[in-house]
This record gives C-alpha cells, sequence and structure tokens, in this order.
C-alpha cells in the first residue's frame, strides 16, 4: 500500500493507494492538477514506485510531494 502526501500548507492532503498501479494514477492525476506547476517526470515516478514495491526503497519526499509505502491503512 502506497501514502501520497502533497504539502497545502498547514492542510496537507494525503491519498492512500492499494496498488503501484493507483499509486501512479494518483500521481498523474496530481501532475495535472494540483501540482500542475511542479516539474514531475512521471518516468522517475514510475522507477520510484517500483524501488518502493521491490522494496529497495522506502519512498520519496520532495518539497511538493511524498510517496512511501505503508504496511497497513487504518480505514478511518
Amino acid at each position: 500500500m502506497y501514502r501520497i502526501t502533497v504539502g497545502n500548507g498547514h492542510f496537507p492532503l494525503t491519498y492512500e493507494c492499494a496498488t503501484a498501479r493507483d499509486a501512479y494514477g494518483c500521481m498523474e492525476t496530481l501532475a495535472t492538477g494540483l501540482l500542475h506547476n511542479v516539474p514531475i517526470d512521471m518516468d522517475e515516478i514510475m522507477e520510484t514506485i517500483i524501488n518502493i514495491k521491490k522494496e529497495f526503497s522506502l519512498g520519496i519526499v520532495t518539497h511538493y510531494y511524498s510517496i512511501e509505502k505503508v504496511e497497513n491503512i487504518d480505514p478511518a
């Protein structure tokens, strides 16, 4: 499972995705929406998500967003 967090001032937005495909789709949507002014390399995003899935990486943190692997997502 993946957690994507977008910095939004004092109110960060968090998206929880069950699959790597969902996480990539979420980042695609953010790149053309909320983060449209941020230079995002979607190839790099895909590589990052694959590395997280293969457990080569725990995630990525930038000034604008973060992607991390989480074991269990609370339904609340």
